[in-house]
């Protein structure tokens, strides 16, 4: 899509949005930060990056797995097993 392609070469901007995002420990920013990951998965599918996503989300995954609020909006976005 459009805006997808617009997104290419704005990956590390947006995976540090991301964790500025989830530091803020609100629910809707959250919810924002899933979006931005959702954007980053099919940026990665599209770039034939995927291993390197997933090895970044396995990342952020374990370095809040103490936020079961987030956990729960990775697994609903499918972004987590």
């Amino acid at each position: 899509s459009k805006y997808l392609h617009a997104l290419v070469g704005k990956e590390d901007l947006l995976w540090r949005e991301v964790d500025e995002l989830i530091a803020t420990k609100q629910p809707k920013r959250y919810d924002k930060a899933v979006s931005l990951l959702v954007d980053l998965s099919e940026l990665a599918a599209l770039n034939h990056q995927s291993p390197s996503f997933t090895a970044r989300m396995d990342t952020l995954r374990l370095a809040h797995v103490r936020k079961p609020a987030l956990l729960v909006r990775f697994r609903k976005a499918g972004l987590t097993p």
